[in-house]
Parts: structure tokens; sequence; C-alpha cells
């Protein structure tokens, strides 16, 4: 079993919607800042958030957003800054992310589980059909997060 297995669970919540849980205790400071934002009032903050493939706007969108931060841990081992939404993803409001310090193992854990869980249901769902690019077939899923 594959370590996101155990912590990121997704389903096809309807067509072109996957419906991602994450067990927040699995990433400490990470899975906390991402539940914050992402549920109750500030859920609204961001609106509808698809996967979005364009590398170019995934390096503006974190370049942006953690710009303010930029050295801010330079040389300090074990430290980073949370983006959320990630930039992997593109959503209605087009707000900055928040971020957050958090504890770069977990910070760059969470990211490489959520991504491989996204690809998983992503091939799970498109198995038919001419063979295309895991970026081209994760492009505008949207996502819908809960958290336990």
């Amino acid at each position: 079993m594959a370590r996101w297995e155990q912590f990121i669970h997704t389903e096809r919540a309807a067509p072109g919607v996957i419906k991602v849980t994450i067990q927040t205790s699995a990433y400490p400071m990470v899975g906390e800042h991402w539940q914050q934002q992402l549920t109750g009032s500030n859920k609204k903050r961001w609106g509808r958030i698809y996967i979005d493939p364009d590398p170019e706007a995934k390096a503006q969108r974190r370049s942006i957003a953690l710009g303010p931060f930029k050295g801010l841990y330079k040389g300090q081992v074990g430290n980073n800054n949370d983006e959320c939404p990630g930039a992997m993803f593109i959503w209605e409001t087009q707000t900055t992310s928040h971020v957050q310090p958090s504890d770069a193992k977990s910070n760059q854990e969470f990211g490489t589980d959520l991504y491989r869980a996204l690809e998983h249901r992503v091939l799970s769902e498109t198995h038919s059909g001419p063979p295309t690019s895991i970026k081209k077939r994760m492009a505008w899923w949207e996502v819908q997060f809960e958290f336990c």
C-alpha cells in the first residue's frame, strides 16, 4: 500500500469532480492549514477549485503567493511555507493562496501524496480512449476537499 493510500481517499463525486478526503493528523501543521482554509467560512474565499495542468500558470501562482516570504527560511533545515490552495490548482476567485509556515517534511509529503492520490483517481476514471499524458488527463477536474 502506497503512503498516500493510508491518509488520502478520493472518489468520483460526479462527472469531472473528485472528492478528496484528507486525514489531517497525518500531515502536522499542513493538514490543519488546509482544513482551516478549505472549510467553513474560508471555503467561500476560493470558490470552486480545479486542477490546472499549465506549468507556467502554476509557477506564476506559486511566485505570487510565496514572493513576500522569499528567503524567510534560507539556511534553516526543516522549515518552509505551505500555500493553500496549492499551485497545482486554480480557483474561481483568483485570490492569492494563503501561506503559512510549516514543517518541511510534512509539507512535502502532503504535496506528493495529494498529487499521487489525484493522479490515481484520474487514471482510474480515464482508463479508456486514446492514450494521453497524465498532465492532460488531470486537466480541469474539479476537486472538493473534506477532512477527517
